[in-house]
């Protein structure tokens, strides 16, 4: 679990040693914005995510001229990210009445969200139905109540339908979104995704306009992505040829992995997803004579995943059974996955290059009182000591989102860096905001 590359070897792109010590992430010295704003701090780059998604646009629009890139909100929830992606032309993919509002906050105008998820709120249907948010129904129930408040506002509501093709991802049982128990989507299989389509082309409230599929997360081999995306076309021929239907969008999901794997090297290029998942479209429904629509990616993790890191400060050093443990001030509340061994994350000290470190690699732990809370087993850094700084490498995913107050550790800070200067994007908290909403009764007031 979570084993760690040698001692300074290889750093991600953007992380370089100047002076032969000083660890520099773009242009910015990560000691220094420790000292100004405190351990643990998450650490963006803006030039990074910029390049990340001019990648995923060029890359799959050279398969398919159509293609659209949508940044899944629920990896990072940050305004300041979300207002990059549109600067740059992306859309957002939202799945909460939290993600539909912060999207909104960040200037993405309603035909620029898509609005996914199994339990949507009323409440941010009408939103969606009112601001013209293509919303990706999930389950027949669902379907009726978009059409109820749709009818309630007389405003149509643009609808795709999440159809799940049955398909394992072969990835982490929980990430698991397209097997034949899934909550997620209306089963192709048994002719239920056909009687959605067939309901909803029925109802004058609502106007069908797309279709979309998602089958996991972190996928690092190719065929799943093609076995999902034939059926799916498949799928909509029959829907097409019997029921008339053109649809304007097709939503082919995320789940393209980043590149620390928890399984090692071997993951496929972006060249070749592009070609497993987009580049299937143009032939298939060319053939059908069925015309082309645009078609959606919704990359989260591999977008933001490399373009953050986490700054911690190393505390108690100890050798327990012949391990070094290094304990630093953030675990599963500023990491979560990390400590649930999914992702194996790289570290590297800020001011110390290398040498004198264990053989074996330190376990890295947080403070957080319960014994999983483990960021790494066996992470390769030179010799520590209390008041060190390390840093947890590619952690732009999945842990802002994942913050929690586990054992009432305020949030932490994060901050991006923008060329030359750095900006505080998010507020870390103080000890007084963790009692700032609570209440005590009068009669416990002594």
């Amino acid at each position: 679990m979570n084993n760690s590359r040698a001692i300074d070897e290889g750093l991600p792109e953007g992380l370089i040693r100047e002076e032969g010590e000083r660890l520099v992430f773009d242009g910015a010295d990560l000691k220094e914005l420790a000292n100004e704003y405190g351990t643990p701090l998450f650490v963006y780059s803006e030039k990074r995510l910029r390049k990340n998604l001019k990648s995923f646009q060029t890359t799959f629009t050279e398969y398919y001229p159509k293609a659209e890139i949508s940044f899944a909100l629920k990896s990072a929830p940050l305004l300041a990210l979300a207002r990059i992606v549109k600067d740059e032309g992306g859309l957002a993919e939202v799945i909460s009445p939290g993600e539909l509002y912060l999207a909104n906050r960040a200037g993405f105008t309603g035909e620029e969200i898509i609005y996914n998820g199994n339990n949507k709120s009323r409440e941010s249907v009408r939103s969606g139905v009112d601001s013209r948010v293509l919303i990706n129904v999930d389950s027949r129930h669902e379907l009726k109540i978009v059409a109820e408040e749709a009818k309630r506002l007389e405003v149509p509501a643009r609808v795709g339908i999440r159809v799940n093709p049955v398909v394992s991802a072969k990835t982490v049982e929980e990430w698991e979104t397209a097997v034949e128990d899934s909550k997620f989507g209306i089963p192709i299989k048994g002719g239920k995704a056909f009687a959605a389509y067939e309901e909803a082309e029925g109802n004058e409230w609502l106007e069908v306009t797309g279709i979309h599929s998602h089958i996991g997360s972190q996928i690092e081999s190719l065929s799943p992505y093609r076995k999902a995306t034939d059926r799916l076309l498949r799928f909509y021929q029959a829907v097409h040829e019997r029921l008339g239907t053109t649809l304007e969008r097709i939503d082919l999901g995320g789940g393209f992995p980043i590149r620390f794997s928890r399984k090692g090297d071997g993951i496929p290029s972006l060249d070749e997803y592009a070609e497993a998942t987009v580049g299937q479209v143009g032939e298939t429904l060319t053939a059908a004579s069925i015309p082309l629509p645009d078609v959606f990616l919704e990359p989260g993790g591999s977008l933001v995943g490399t373009t953050g890191l986490l700054v911690l400060s190393v505390g108690t050093i100890k050798k327990n059974a012949g391990k070094i443990i290094v304990a630093v001030d953030g675990g599963a509340n500023v990491n979560l996955r990390a400590t649930q061994g999914w992702y194996r994350y790289d570290f590297a000290a800020l001011s110390k290059p290398g040498g004198g470190g264990s053989d074996e690699g330190y376990r890295v732990v947080g403070p957080l009182c319960y014994n999983g809370d483990v960021l790494s087993e066996r992470a390769r850094l030179p010799k520590l000591e209390e008041g060190d700084l390390v840093a947890c490498l590619e952690a732009g995913a999945y842990t802002v989102s994942t913050m929690n107050r586990y054992n009432s550790y305020p949030l932490p800070p994060v901050v991006l860096i923008s060329g030359e200067s750095t900006s505080l994007i998010q507020a870390g908290e103080a000890l007084e905001d963790l009692a700032k909403d609570q209440r005590v009764p009068d009669h416990l007031r002594g």
